[in-house]
């Protein structure tokens, strides 16, 4: 049987290198895959595969535009 791997959200949004809340932007925007409901208490993770294959996906094309404030 295929066991599915979960990133919890702190672990996706430090691997990818962007704050929670940009994370949770790209999900509501449909720009990042959406989180899975592991528990009835609401914990949630993203799939692995899902998260590696967006990743390859932005290799093949251009980044998501990023907002950056000026200091």
């Amino acid at each position: 049987m295929d066991e599915k791997k979960y990133l919890t959200e702190r672990q996706v949004y430090k691997r990818i290198g962007v704050s929670r809340t940009t994370l949770r932007r790209w999900v509501r925007e449909g720009n990042f895959p959406s989180a899975h409901k592991l528990r009835k208490d609401g914990r949630i993770g993203y799939l692995l595969s899902e998260v590696l294959e967006w990743e390859n996906s932005r290799n093949r094309s251009h980044p998501i535009q990023v907002d950056l404030l000026d200091d």
